[in-house]
């Protein structure tokens, strides 16, 4: 694959005086008719295609593969209802598989019904005819065509979130494209791979070099578990590959199903995508080798819908019965002293099964408005932390434990009176007597 660059271009004087007309007209044109992209006037919720210019640098990347140059590229734009393009919006990029002949545009039925009731648009590009070799260069000269437009079209776009989905290949595709969406300046908000079968991210951050800041990107993989193209275990593996090669927001969600699109865990991914309360994973700390044994804790939703995702994983496939323990922990004003509030039990058997999921309602304090600890209760430690600490313990032994912070974290691993072992032992002991 040849090197990717961006190729400086001079432009005459002349050429540059007849662009910025144009531009005059064009703005003349949009206020009157409302927001064009390419010239074509958008309709929020419905689809529009347009044919765009490929610049010379896009030209390269498309004859990878020995493709013969297009005369355009074909971009297929949705807005959200309200769309006005002096705010900033999120972009989700659909990219499909190579099989079966299939283009971008012909996935965006995909996500376009949850992509526009979340604010997003939706965009896709492929050539006017399907080329000699798929390539990814071929892909990403047109993705960087549509893009070039949407910037041209709606001045101030080039600042605003881009996200890559794809399923099955197109989710290999985003993993490929994603790093040279980065290193050209964009703000690759997350990617959403379903059904994805093998780890291509850390391929394109290799080919790329998009930087460090890149392994923070948010990366939201789904599963079905009744796949048989991407099944649980290859799913498992891509997850646990991007976690080793450095990512730090990697979450895996899995739904009943086989190998398609869920439209609820895309509606969830975007939400956490164009989200800053979502914090980057849960701190963990490995209290025992337990092989093959993982157990991820991360907090999502917010206000009365936050709940606690925790999913534990076998990649022996032969684990015994997993007990998983969330504490919730509040603390009196004023840096005061911590207490456990309120706790759930899992109970979680794999039963040779790669992974199992279950989300936890996170209660209300239960301690008057000024928070000082429930009468009755002793507790121990002071300091600011308050939050959540979850535990994964088989045949008697605690394997991992995740927390909301790092300073819980530290509570947790204690060995001290100030221990989550002297605070669960106060609480139990207290919540068996009765209520007076």
């Amino acid at each position: 694959m040849p090197e990717l660059s961006i190729p400086f271009s001079f432009r005459p004087t002349l050429i540059a005086a007849l662009a910025a007309l144009s531009f005059l007209v064009f703005s003349t044109t949009a206020s009157a008719q409302g927001p064009l992209f390419q010239g074509v006037a958008v309709q929020p919720g419905k689809t529009i295609s347009v044919s765009v210019p490929l610049n010379s640098e896009q030209k390269t990347f498309a004859t990878i593969g020995g493709n013969q140059v297009p005369p355009n590229a074909v971009a297929v734009l949705a807005v959200p209802p309200g769309f006005d393009p002096q705010k900033t919006w999120p972009v989700l990029i659909v990219f499909s598989t190579s099989d079966f002949q299939r283009q971008n545009r012909g996935d965006i039925h995909f996500y376009i019904r949850e992509a526009l009731s979340q604010g997003w648009l939706i965009l896709a590009a492929d050539g006017p005819a399907r080329p000699r070799d798929d390539s990814t260069g071929w892909r990403a000269a047109m993705t960087l065509a549509a893009l070039d437009a949407l910037h041209r079209s709606f001045p101030g776009s080039n600042k605003w979130p881009v996200a890559c989905a794809g399923i099955s290949g197109g989710a290999k595709r985003a993993c490929l494209i994603a790093p040279l969406l980065a290193i050209k300046g964009y703000r690759v908000a997350g990617l959403y791979l379903a059904g994805v079968n093998e780890d291509l991210l850390g391929a394109g951050v290799r080919k790329f070099h998009p930087g460090p800041g890149f392994l923070s990107t948010k990366i939201f993989i789904t599963s079905g578990q009744r796949d048989k193209i991407a099944t649980p275990e290859q799913t498992l593996r891509v997850r646990n590959s991007m976690l080793a090669y450095g990512f730090r927001q990697v979450r895996l969600e899995t739904f009943p199903e086989g190998h398609n699109v869920k439209r609820p865990l895309t509606r969830a991914a975007l939400r956490w995508f164009h989200s800053g309360s979502f914090a980057a994973p849960a701190p963990e700390i490995q209290t025992a080798d337990v092989l093959g044994l993982r157990m991820d804790a991360n907090e999502i939703g917010s206000g009365p819908q936050k709940q606690i995702a925790v999913t534990v994983s076998d990649s022996s496939r032969h684990a015994a019965p997993i007990a998983v323990r969330v504490y919730f922990v509040g603390k009196a004003p004023n840096a005061g002293a911590r207490f456990i509030y309120s706790n759930a039990e899992l109970s979680v058997h794999l039963r040779g099964a790669p992974v199992a999921s279950a989300k936890v309602d996170v209660p209300a304090l239960k301690s008057d408005p000024h928070r000082r600890a429930p009468k009755g209760f002793a507790y121990v430690g002071v300091g600011d932390a308050e939050g959540w600490i979850v535990t994964a313990q088989t045949n008697g032994k605690t394997f991992q434990m995740r927390a909301s912070s790092a300073a819980l974290l530290n509570v947790a691993q204690g060995r001290s009176h100030d221990s989550l072992s002297a605070m669960i032992a106060d609480y139990e002991k207290r919540s068996a007597e009765p209520r007076r």
